[in-house]
């Protein structure tokens, strides 16, 4: 069996949002990995134009709310505050989406 992973670009930027976290399914499911890590951290990126990581993530936390994403919403919290957006700053975006 060949063993699936994401391709560089894609395994830098998961690194740089979620730093040293390994999913159980790049354990169980290689090839689900590869191809979900290379399509969200990789291809999506790349149409993302000028906008910074810190707003397009900031974007991102607003756009789960409004689908009602708790669960990845919750995820991708940790990757904002990784990356820069602050405590005060997500607190304000949910402020936002209240009405």
């Amino acid at each position: 069996m060949t063993t699936r992973k994401p391709n560089a670009a894609a395994t830098a930027a998961h690194e740089r949002l979620f730093p040293g976290h390994v999913s159980t399914l790049a354990v169980t499911d290689p090839e689900l990995i590869e191809y979900f890590d290379n399509f969200a951290f990789d291809a999506v990126l790349q149409h993302t134009g000028e906008v910074d990581e810190r707003t397009r993530l900031m974007t991102q936390l607003a756009a789960m709310i409004a689908v009602g994403a708790v669960a990845e919403y919750r995820v991708m919290l940790g990757a904002a505050l990784t990356v820069g957006v602050t405590p005060v700053e997500a607190k304000e975006i949910v402020y936002q989406a209240v009405p």
